[in-house]
């Protein structure tokens, strides 16, 4: 698929990010539950059209009149390759001065020897949350493999019918990846089962740092952009992406300092957009924003969900019975009823 979130793979949600994974490949948003814009395809042409035979041998005039297009359609574009650019806008600011005190804040010490009760009350965490891996093993399974697809069923949405909320997705997956694997270098936090092998985590231990939990990063992420689109979507939103981190903490892969710092930098960000910093301006991602609200809180303005016939006004049961007369019986069949 042009559109596949990617496997785990041993990578946290597809590279603890949800949308990378197969061992930290790229991959763009998308996954079972999306509505791809359009598998690969092989379209066998052994001529042109204009009648000169092969490419490769013939065809060094133009015989035919250029179409007059001198732009790429808005509606071909691939919302979550369109992402990246909401990516760079982001990348460009300087995030980092902003997000470090965040990290510094939820860091463990750097000796052991000073604050091992600090750790212990992490690994004490897990083992109480173990118990409940037999009730959410289905979502911890499922979030690993297609993390966007809980998002798509919650939203109603596809690459096609929703591309602007898409690629917002999309976006807020990227940067989650870009930003929680900056950390996860810097920190180079091991992962529970390191501390304490009988955690025994019910999927496999992704292959980089634990610190910070980029399931909850990126799902809070794009709770907070959907939600600034559409502030409806605010309650139900939040409460998925708490407990898509959380889930993370039950099978065993992360801890809860882990899940903690990712809030934190999820709420550090929001201020940002808030408060119209004249240093990130954020221009692409706000009007992507606007866009995606136009299309969750007015639906009927998605081509694709927008019925091509008018409505028709409910008819009494007089012009019913008018307009679907009853036929007799012929020749044994049963009486029937035009519609």
């Amino acid at each position: 698929m042009v559109a596949q979130l990617s496997q785990d793979s041993g990578s946290d949600s597809g590279s603890d990010s949800g949308s990378y994974g197969g061992n930290e490949g790229y991959s763009s948003v998308g996954g079972a539950a999306a509505d791809s814009m359009g598998d690969a395809a092989v379209i066998p042409m052994g001529s042109s059209l204009d009648g000169r035979g092969t490419y490769l041998l013939e065809g060094n005039e133009i015989l035919w009149p250029l179409l007059k297009v001198i732009r790429y359609p808005a509606t071909a574009w691939d919302p979550a390759l369109q992402a990246q650019t909401l990516l760079a806008e982001f990348a460009g600011y300087r995030w980092r001065d902003r997000l470090d005190p965040i990290i510094e804040a939820n860091m463990w010490p750097k000796d052991w020897t000073t604050q091992s009760e600090k750790i212990q009350a992490d690994v004490n965490d897990l083992i109480k949350l173990r118990k409940q891996r037999s009730e959410y093993l289905g979502e911890i399974v499922a979030q690993a493999e297609d993390l966007a697809g809980y998002w798509a069923q919650m939203l109603m949405v596809t690459p096609k019918s929703h591309p602007t909320t898409w690629m917002l997705i999309s976006a807020a997956m990227a940067i989650g990846h870009m930003v929680g694997m900056c950390y996860k270098m810097q920190e180079n936090r091991p992962r529970p089962v390191q501390l304490y092998p009988a955690l025994m985590p019910v999927i496999t231990t992704p292959p980089h740092p634990s610190f910070p939990n980029n399931h909850m990063l990126q799902s809070g992420l794009i709770a907070l952009l959907i939600t600034k689109a559409c502030d409806s979507y605010a309650r139900p939103a939040n409460a998925l992406a708490f407990r898509i981190g959380l889930n993370r903490l039950r099978a065993g892969l992360h801890f809860r300092t882990d899940l903690n710092a990712s809030i934190a930098l999820c709420n550090e960000i929001s201020h940002w957009i808030d408060a119209g910093d004249p240093d990130a301006p954020f221009a692409l991602l706000r009007d992507a924003i606007k866009r995606a609200g136009d299309e969750l809180e007015n639906p009927e303005i998605v081509k694709h969900t927008v019925s091509p016939y008018p409505p028709t006004k409910p008819r009494s049961r007089s012009q019913a019975a008018k307009a679907a007369p009853v036929s007799p019986p012929t020749n044994g069949q049963a009486t029937q009823t035009a519609i």
